[in-house]
């Protein structure tokens, strides 16, 4: 007796390959796009901000000493230097 092709166990069709993969595959997305899932009574933190801006003073940008232009001659390397 003659056994059809899709009864036999363990038997790969090809053309059931692409369906099985297909079907893994979204199920596979399915579960990790369901991790990623918060919940419905999930409300964002309130964000911890001052009520109005303090500035600490004493900080003037054009005050401030200009960087030193020959800034390489604190390695004291002959190198850097030539």
């Amino acid at each position: 007796m003659l056994v059809p092709r899709m009864l036999v166990p363990g038997m790969l069709v090809p053309g059931m390959l692409v369906p099985r993969m297909l079907v893994l595959g979204m199920l596979t997305a399915a579960g990790l796009a369901g991790g990623c899932t918060v919940g419905p009574a999930y409300h964002a933190p309130a964000p911890d901000v001052p009520a109005a801006w303090h500035d600490p003073g004493g900080r003037d940008a054009a005050a401030a000493r200009a960087p030193d232009p020959a800034w390489w001659r604190r390695f004291g390397d002959p190198v850097l230097d030539g």
